[in-house]
């Protein structure tokens, strides 16, 4: 009889600890699923203030006086973006290897190399073309842009006749950004993926653009 006691007791306990067992693994799965969605809810409300401080940045870029007051690097930053949103994977050139080439972009398994020149006041000559075209030969890329924050020479823009070069003037550059980041803009479109690649991208970094609103910066 004692022992009939003991077992229907010990059933009882190991009932009641696997109830308690199940109370604890509620418990925790509750407060893992109310953390995660704060952390989703955090995510998105920094994504919306990332994407509101973006626009206003990027619209604040609205004549040649605003982009006069960029620094290099900047002006090369607000150029891979502007491409980035249009779908190209952009990568960038460490500094001690760029060979005068500041972007690579890829799309639709074409490569383009991109030179920018941040000199708001300055023509930019036909030297400066005809290094790129060479720099665009040597990579084996389908073609080259130059974009300045300042204007070409005429020779400049003779030499690129023709070729697979394109000039970029500040007014132009101007109206690219504003026609891409209008009220339809999305923030980070994804670049149309691609398994085979135009360089060699060892010497390359890919540009990671979400946060590249300089601080300091409304």
């Amino acid at each position: 009889m004692d022992e009939r006691r003991f077992f229907k007791h010990w059933e009882m306990e190991e009932l009641t600890f696997m109830f308690k067992l199940a109370i604890i693994i509620l418990i925790i799965w509750f407060i893992f699923f109310i953390m995660d969605r704060y952390v989703l809810k955090e995510m998105e409300k920094e994504r919306y203030e990332r994407k509101k401080r973006e626009e206003k940045y990027l619209r604040s870029l609205n004549n040649l006086q605003a982009l006069s007051e960029l620094d290099p690097i900047e002006f090369e930053k607000i150029v891979g973006k502007l491409y980035q949103a249009n779908g190209y994977k952009v990568y960038m050139t460490k500094k001690s290897r760029d060979e005068g080439i500041d972007l690579y972009l890829e799309k639709s398994n074409k490569g383009i190399v991109v030179q920018c020149k941040h000199h708001p006041e300055r023509n930019i000559g036909v030297r400066i073309v005809r290094e790129l075209h060479g720099a665009m030969m040597d990579k084996g890329a389908s073609k080259a842009i130059l974009v300045t924050s300042g204007y070409f020479s005429q020779p400049a823009k003779n030499y690129a006749k023709g070729k697979p070069i394109q000039l970029i003037d500040g007014q132009e550059l101007v109206e690219m950004l504003m026609n891409t980041f209008g009220d339809n803009y999305e923030v980070f479109p994804p670049p149309e993926k691609s398994e085979k690649s135009t360089f060699d991208r060892e010497d390359l970094i890919e540009v990671d653009l979400r946060d590249f609103v300089p601080k300091g910066r409304p």
